[in-house]
């Protein structure tokens, strides 16, 4: 398995999840999850087989050996089995914040019960990781589609910093952009 090197350890775990390096068994997977949930990205279009391979051998397994990497990615498990991923990206190590990036596969995803259950616990491994590498700030974009995505951040004491207005154009709709943080 391979390692990131600014962590202490291989890997983490609450009682309902664990979340290691992300792993390339998982890359593919994840691919069609991000493609089915666009809406909630920042990406434009779908993903290609080529192109999530390339993205992972060129830049996800390079952060790894960085001493400051710029993203932090991690395969979230139940019981060894990948039902999302997530970490930490745009670190600002000057600033000492970065952005959390989180996906849950689209069964989980569509369940309000264990989105919520799965992000506090994904919220409360991060909160830990970011503390260890010496951050004092973590923060969450997202669109303001659906409010369910935001009440784990609320219940986890997150508050909200910033709603960019009518910001972003989602299936038609303008959307706000809501910006969560936390100070560690």
């Amino acid at each position: 398995m391979s390692r990131i090197k600014i962590l202490k350890k291989n890997n983490y775990s609450t009682n309902e999840i664990s979340v290691c390096c992300l792993r390339y068994e998982d890359i593919m997977p994840i691919r069609d999850w991000r493609n089915s949930q666009i809406k909630f990205l920042r990406q434009t279009k779908n993903i290609t087989k080529i192109e999530q391979e390339n993205y992972y051998k060129n830049v996800v397994t390079k952060e790894h050996s960085k001493v400051n990497p710029d993203q932090i990615l991690f395969s979230i498990l139940k019981k060894s089995v990948c039902i999302g991923y997530g970490g930490l990206v745009h670190i600002d190590w000057d600033n000492k914040n970065s952005e959390i990036s989180f996906l849950l596969k689209p069964e989980l995803y569509g369940n309000k019960d264990s989105y919520s259950k799965y992000f506090c616990e994904f919220l409360n491994l991060i909160e830990k990781i970011s503390k260890e590498i010496g951050l004092h700030k973590i923060y969450t974009f997202g669109f303001d589609i659906e409010e369910f995505r935001f009440s784990p951040l609320k219940k986890k004491n997150f508050l909200l910093e910033v709603k960019l207005k009518r910001h972003v154009l989602i299936e038609k709709k303008l959307k706000d952009i809501l910006v969560y943080s936390k100070i560690l």
